[in-house]
């Protein structure tokens, strides 16, 4: 951790992190608030892993997070598009799909941030 953007960086992860936990345990049933919350993982990985992967003759840790970590959550979004029953609850698997991604996202984005600094 040596600039204060790695640290930075760091807390927005964690912040994120229990925020997806947060979303999951209010179990509103929408899948929406996870999806979101996944997607910006996904973009601050990309955005991590573009900056500190310019040295390295492969991909970084961050790129590759965010790579299925967006990957996870157009999946998410397709299967919480799947009609259902109106009368039942909606389907729980779409927000844990969403929500294992980005906290998958940030554990992988705070290993890049600590490896490469």
């Amino acid at each position: 951790m040596s600039t204060p953007a790695t640290v930075v960086l760091i807390v927005v992860a964690a912040v994120l992190a229990v925020a997806a936990v947060v979303v999951l345990r209010r179990g509103s049933g929408l899948a929406w608030p996870s999806l979101g919350l996944s997607a910006v993982t996904a973009a601050i990985c990309f955005t991590v892993g573009g900056a500190t992967g310019a040295d390295l003759h492969g991909p970084d840790v961050a790129t590759v997070m965010g790579a299925l970590v967006g990957t996870a959550t157009v999946a998410a979004a397709i299967i919480s598009l799947v009609p259902r029953d109106a009368d039942g609850p909606p389907s729980r698997v779409p927000v844990w799909i969403a929500t294992c991604a980005a906290v998958a996202g940030n554990i992988g984005l705070v290993i890049s941030l600590l490896t490469t600094s």
